[in-house]
């Protein structure tokens, strides 16, 4: 059995999704460090049009050193929804599918989120539908997991009963 994890990120890139596809099982790995500067809060968009990236990132609330994935609050006075939302919507209004993905981005940008990590993983689970991914998926913050590093991952491997981790 083939295990892959990963930290959720927001807007993940495609090889986030081929790692998911290439394993039996995947985890979410939200009760580690959180990193301010990550894509666990932001991405970059692509303008075609324009030829350059827009950086979108999801504001949080202050962070301490060794708060947890899990832990992020989003500051939700900002209007960083109304902005993501114009910001797809435009550079991708002229796409060939952007007509059946723009209500998807319309409803998760309507939502009041109040945890990065909530945020993450819904936009994530809902691309893995959309892709068609049937792998088994997991979450670290439904396991007491021990250690770090390397000792970390021996333990969700045998706990989830993989022999190999991707």
């Amino acid at each position: 059995m083939i295990l892959s994890g990963h930290q959720p990120n927001y807007l993940p890139y495609p090889g986030f999704f081929s790692k998911i596809h290439c394993s039996d099982k995947f985890i979410f790995v939200s009760n580690v460090q959180f990193e301010k500067k990550s894509w666990q809060l932001r991405n970059k968009i692509l303008s075609a049009k324009y030829g350059e990236s827009i950086l979108l990132s999801v504001p949080i609330l202050k962070t301490k050193n060794g708060d947890k994935i899990k832990d992020i609050k989003i500051n939700t006075l900002s209007n960083w929804r109304e902005k993501h939302f114009k910001s797809i919507s435009l550079i991708y209004k002229n796409s060939p599918f952007y007509k059946n993905y723009i209500g998807f981005f319309e409803d998760l940008f309507s939502k009041e989120w109040s945890m990065l990590n909530d945020l993450n993983i819904y936009l994530t689970k809902h691309l893995i539908k959309e892709l068609e991914i049937d792998t088994k998926i997991y979450f670290d913050t439904d396991y007491s997991f021990q250690g770090k590093k390397t000792d970390r991952l021996v333990e969700i491997c045998k706990k989830l009963n993989s022999t190999t981790y991707l």
